[in-house]
C-alpha cells in the first residue's frame, strides 16, 4: 500500500516565477561584470607585454652596447611600418649597425597581433607624432633608429613618449617612457583623478586616435 508523504512539497507557480526573475537579474548584472573583468585582465596583459619588451630592449642596448629597437610587424619576420602596434611587433638588436632588421638572427622577441577591437599606438614628443619604430641607444636613452646609406642613424628623443592602449576607441591603459629611457606607469601629477601621458596631457578616450 502506497502512502503519501505529508511533508513533501513542490514549488508553487509564484515561487517558480520569483526564482526565474532573480536568476534573470543575476545574469543581467553578472555577465557585463564578467566581461569587464576579462577586458581588464586582457588590457593588463597587453601593457605588461609592452613594458617587459621595453625593459628588455633598454637593458640589452646597455649590455651589448648596440642599438636595440621595437618595430611594428604584421608578418612576424620584418618591420612593416605603420603605427598599428596591435598588429604585432618585434624586438631586435642591430648587430651590424645598418638600421635594418636581419630576421631571424637579430630578433629577440616576436609578438603576435591582438584579438578583438584593441588598438595600441605610440605618441612621441610634444605633438601626436606617431611612429613604427622605437629604439634604445647604448646609454639607455630612447629615440628612433633609421637606415641611411647602409648605416644606422639614431635620433635622440628628448620629450618622452607614451604607448596608449584603447579598445573600441575607449582608453584603457598606457605606459610612459621618459627622455632618459626610464619606463613607468602614467601619473596623476595634479591629483585631479586623471592620469597624464609623457607630455602631461590628460589620458582618456580623446587619446585614442
Amino acid at each position: 500500500m502506497n502512502r503519501k508523504n505529508k511533508n513533501q512539497k513542490g514549488f508553487t507557480l509564484i515561487e517558480l516565477m520569483v526564482t526565474v526573475a532573480v536568476a534573470i537579474v543575476v545574469l543581467a548584472v553578472g555577465i557585463p561584470m564578467y566581461d569587464r573583468v576579462i577586458e581588464n585582465s586582457r588590457s593588463v596583459s597587453i601593457i605588461n607585454q609592452m613594458i617587459t619588451d621595453l625593459q628588455l630592449a633598454r637593458s640589452e642596448a646597455i649590455k651589448q652596447q648596440l642599438f636595440v629597437s621595437l618595430c611594428t610587424s604584421t608578418t612576424g619576420s620584418s618591420c612593416t611600418g605603420g603605427n598599428d602596434w596591435h598588429d604585432g611587433w618585434i624586438v631586435w638588436v642591430d648587430a651590424d649597425d645598418d638600421g635594418v632588421l636581419d630576421y631571424p638572427s637579430e630578433a629577440l622577441v616576436v609578438r603576435d597581433s591582438f584579438d578583438g577591437d584593441w588598438d595600441l599606438q605610440i605618441a612621441i614628443g610634444a605633438g601626436d607624432s606617431n611612429d613604427s619604430i622605437f629604439s634604445y641607444e647604448v646609454s639607455g636613452r630612447y629615440g628612433k633608429l633609421t637606415s641611411s646609406s647602409g648605416d644606422g642613424e639614431f635620433s635622440i628623443g628628448d620629450e618622452g613618449a607614451s604607448f596608449i592602449l584603447c579598445k573600441a576607441s575607449k582608453y584603457k591603459r598606457s605606459v610612459v617612457i621618459a627622455p632618459i629611457g626610464y619606463i613607468r606607469q602614467p601619473r596623476d601629477s595634479d591629483s585631479d583623478g586623471i592620469k597624464e601621458d609623457h607630455n602631461d596631457t590628460a589620458l582618456g578616450d580623446s587619446s585614442c586616435v
